[in-house]
């Protein structure tokens, strides 16, 4: 990882600076089927950033900077058009982000209090299923179902929940 860690254009970097256009593709491309393609690109390569870094060796800690910070932008590039769009309720915004904003503040406080912590604040089950929720919504709005995007909210609030629950446990568990 050392030799890493001054690269900034790495493959896994590009893989998960490309959901940035996607998002705009799928803004653009509203009225389309397309969008759902560009939606689909941007899942996978979410998922294959990480994969493809451990398999060519160019896990960074850049990198692990990067991706959740693309998949927030992603999100929440997508997440305002439609808010904006479909003009949903400001309530909306809290229950998506919810998982985001507490786990920001978290690494923030870590960053600020805690440099000497030996905890890893990394990628965790719970926190992958909200990332998977977090796609199912923007789907939702995507297809401008309400019915489903404010079911798929009040689920991905819950996962949030739970998945904020398991990071205060595993951080409890480390003893930091």
């Amino acid at each position: 990882m050392d030799h890493m860690k001054n690269k900034v254009f790495t493959i896994p970097n590009l893989i998960s600076f490309s959901r940035l256009p996607f998002a705009f593709l799928i803004i653009l491309y509203v009225d389309s089927p397309l969008k759902y393609l560009f939606l689909a690109l941007s899942v996978v390569a979410d998922f294959l950033d990480g994969y493809v870094a451990r398999k060519l060796n160019q896990v960074s800690k850049l990198g692990a900077i990067l991706d959740p910070l693309f998949d927030k932008l992603f999100a929440l590039i997508i997440f305002v058009y439609f808010f904006v769009t479909l003009e949903l309720s400001l309530f909306f915004i809290l229950l998506f982000f919810l998982r985001d904003i507490v786990t920001s503040l978290a690494a923030l406080f870590f960053l600020l209090f805690k440099r000497k912590s030996k905890v890893k604040l990394e990628a965790r089950l719970f926190g992958k299923i909200v990332t998977i929720l977090q796609f199912l919504v923007l789907l939702f709005m995507i297809m401008k179902d309400l019915a489903l995007i404010e079911i798929g909210i009040y689920v991905l609030f819950v996962m949030s929940l739970v998945a904020l629950i398991d990071y205060f446990i595993y951080i409890k568990r480390e003893k930091v």
